[in-house]
């Protein structure tokens, strides 16, 4: 149930123009298309799609195809990761959730994932992005928190000299999937954790405001791309996942002391 109160609180924010109307009105209909998508099977998901396709399966299903593709993974259980973490603490502490890496005695650990190696593909070279995917997993309790995302496209961009040509495999789902595969047990996923860079002042702390799968506000988050890469995840593996689905999102702010932006978290709800 909302609390109206915090909904207002939600809300107050510059009247916006008819270009942010169109905006969001835009946003909230794709968040519709992959709502429908995710709650239809493989063949109908892919009838959706502008043009429509066969299906909406990922073409990628072997981990080593990650290397294929010029990204190098680690896994650090070290203390100096705790930063990626601690700001989520009271959220997870009230899930009945881990809030502590594998160094503190906790369940947590730190998957990165790296553009950061050059590969030949035909006549086509891949140079190295410096794209950078980092998964806070907790195997046990089926949790992945976005604990940073900065994707191959924008990272390229930021290269001297830029980077435009990016690899077939770069899209934060099937990264994420790949992370999740070898450390979560996919059956046992309930949360996934990210964070959106709409920034605001108005935000409210844990336990924020939760909006169920149905809802405008919902439809909107699953319209942007923090939204769409985890909402993709489940479309596109649809044989790991089978008919799971996300069934509400809450927004809250974390407050982190270097966050001048305040972005917000979005936890996904997993059924």
């Amino acid at each position: 149930m909302l609390d109206n109160h915090m909904v207002e609180t939600l809300n107050q924010q510059l009247p916006r123009s008819m270009a942010a109307d169109e905006e969001h009105n835009v946003t909230v209909h794709k968040g519709e298309k992959l709502l429908q998508m995710m709650l239809s099977d493989d063949e109908t998901a892919g009838h959706v799609l502008n043009p429509a396709e066969e299906d909406v399966k990922s073409k990628f299903t072997d981990m080593v195809e990650l290397n294929d593709h010029g990204f190098i993974g680690e896994v650090n259980e070290d203390c100096i990761t705790v930063t990626g973490i601690e700001h989520l603490s009271p959220a997870l502490h009230a899930l009945g959730l881990s809030a502590n890496m594998v160094c503190d005695g906790g369940k947590n650990v730190m998957i990165t994932h790296t553009h950061s190696e050059e590969r030949t593909n035909g006549e086509v070279v891949y140079a190295p992005t410096q794209a950078a995917h980092i998964q806070i997993c907790n195997p046990s309790e089926g949790v992945m928190i976005v604990s940073s995302d900065h994707s191959a496209s924008f990272m390229g961009a930021h290269q001297d000299p830029p980077v435009a040509t990016v690899p077939p495999l770069h899209h934060w789902s099937d990264i994420a999937y790949f992370a999740m595969a070898r450390y979560v047990y996919l059956s046992r996923t309930h949360v996934v954790l990210s964070s959106t860079d709409q920034n605001s002042k108005t935000y409210v702390p844990w336990p924020g405001v939760t909006f169920d799968i149905d809802s405008e506000e919902s439809k909107a988050i699953l319209g942007t791309p923090n939204g769409a890469g985890t909402v993709w995840l489940l479309i596109q593996r649809k044989k790991d996942f089978g008919d799971r689905r996300i069934e509400k999102v809450t927004l809250f702010y974390a407050e982190k002391e270097d966050d001048a932006f305040r972005w917000p978290s979005l936890l996904f709800w997993i059924v």
